[in-house]
C-alpha cells in the first residue's frame, strides 16, 4: 500500500506539473554561439542551415503576431563581458537571421535575455561550456490576448482569450489521472503478487527496482556488476560510422548501470553532458531538433544488446521540464 500511495502521489503531482505549465509552447531548435560573441556561431555552416530550415518551418505554421519566442544565454564566465548583455545581443541577432529569411518581425515577442542561468553543460570547462552559450527558439500555439505589434508592422487586433483557447476542466482531468494511475497501479501490484505467489523462501536475486525511479540508486542484491558488456554485438559500421564514439559513450555509461535495474533515456543523456559532452557536442549538428537527436540516442541505446525496452517513462529533459521517453532495463 506504500508503494501504491507513492505512485498514486507522484502521478497528481505530475498532472500539476503537467497540466499547471500547459501553456502551449513548443521548443522548435536551439543555436549555439562562440565566446564572448553576439553574432559568431560555434559551427556557422550548421547555424546557417539550422537557420534556413527554421525560416521555411516558421512561414509554413501560419502563425500569429507575438508568437515567437527567442531566449538568449551565455555561460558563466569571469571576463568583461555582460552575460545578460551577452544573451540579448544573440536573442537579437538569432530574429534579425529569421527576419532576413522572409520571417514576419510581427511574429516574434520582445527578445528575452536571461544570462547566466539553466545550464545544460556542466560550465565546469570550456568544452562544458559550449551548451550554455546558446539561443532557443519556441512557438507559443496560443498568442496573447493583446498583441504587440514589431518592427514596422501596423497595429493588431485585440484577440479575446476565450476565443483562442477552449476551457478545460481541470480537476475533473485530475480526477480521472488519479483514478487511471490507482487501478494501473492495482494491476501492476496483483500480478507481482501472483508471479511470486507458491514459492516460499525464495530470494530474488536481482529485485525490480521502483519503476517511477529514473534510475536504480543502488548495486543489486547479490553486488554483481555486468563486466562482459564487450560481448554484445558490435557496433555498426558503414553511413552510421559518424556515430561510433557516441555508441562507445553510450555502452561505457550503461555498463556502469547495476544488473537489473531500470534507467531511461533522460537518464543517460544526462550523464553523457556530464562525462561525454564532446561526443554530445560532436553529432548535435547532424539534427535540426533536440527531439530528433535525442530520439537517435534512444534508438542507439536499444541497438547495444545491453539492455531489454521496458516501456515508457516520464521523467524530467535537459529543460528541466518532463516529458515521456524510453524506459530500459539492464540485462541480467
Amino acid at each position: 500500500m506504500k508503494k501504491l500511495f507513492c505512485a498514486a502521489l507522484f502521478f497528481t503531482l505530475l498532472g500539476f506539473q503537467v497540466f499547471g505549465d500547459a501553456d502551449g509552447r513548443e521548443e522548435i531548435d536551439f543555436l549555439l554561439f562562440s565566446p564572448n560573441s553576439g553574432s559568431a556561431f560555434v559551427n556557422e555552416t550548421q547555424a546557417m542551415y539550422q537557420l534556413d530550415n527554421l525560416a521555411r518551418y516558421l512561414m509554413d505554421r501560419n502563425l500569429m503576431p507575438g508568437q515567437i519566442h527567442i531566449y538568449g544565454y551565455a555561460a558563466a564566465v569571469k571576463d568583461a563581458v555582460d552575460p545578460v548583455d551577452l544573451s540579448r545581443d544573440r536573442a537579437l541577432f538569432t530574429m534579425s537571421e529569421l527576419r532576413n529569411r522572409g520571417v514576419p518581425g510581427n511574429l516574434f515577442s520582445p527578445p528575452v535575455a536571461l544570462g547566466e542561468v539553466d545550464f545544460w553543460g556542466s560550465n565546469l570547462s570550456e568544452e562544458g561550456r559550449v551548451l550554455n552559450r546558446r539561443v532557443r527558439i519556441l512557438v507559443d500555439y496560443v498568442p496573447p490576448p493583446v498583441l504587440a505589434a514589431g518592427g514596422d508592422a501596423a497595429p493588431l487586433a485585440v484577440f479575446p482569450a476565450d476565443e483562442l483557447r477552449p476551457g478545460v476542466p481541470w480537476l475533473l482531468l485530475l480526477l480521472l489521472l488519479l483514478a487511471v494511475v490507482i487501478i494501473a497501479a492495482v494491476v501492476f501490484f496483483a500480478f507481482r503478487c501472483r508471479k511470486t505467489a507458491g514459492k516460499p523462501g525464495k530470494v530474488m536475486e536481482h529485485a525490480a527496482p521502483d519503476p517511477f525511479a529514473a534510475i536504480c540508486a543502488s548495486a543489486a542484491a547479490d553486488g554483481s556488476i555486468d563486466e562482459d558488456w564487450e560481448e554484445a554485438p558490435p557496433l555498426k559500421t558503414g553511413k552510421d560510422s559518424k556515430f561510433a564514439d557516441m555508441k562507445k559513450a553510450i555502452r561505457d555509461i550503461i555498463s556502469g548501470i547495476p544488473l537489473g535495474a531500470y534507467f531511461d533515456v533522460h537518464a543517460v543523456i544526462q550523464k553523457m553532458l556530464q562525462e561525454h559532452d564532446d561526443v554530445y557536442l560532436m553529432n548535435v549538428g547532424n539534427y535540426t531538433t533536440a527531439a530528433h537527436y535525442h530520439s537517435r540516442i534512444s534508438a542507439i541505446i536499444a541497438e547495444t544488446g545491453m539492455v531489454d525496452k521496458a516501456g515508457n517513462s516520464c521523467s524530467k529533459n535537459i529543460h528541466a521540464k518532463f516529458s515521456e521517453c524510453h524506459l530500459f532495463r539492464r540485462k541480467l
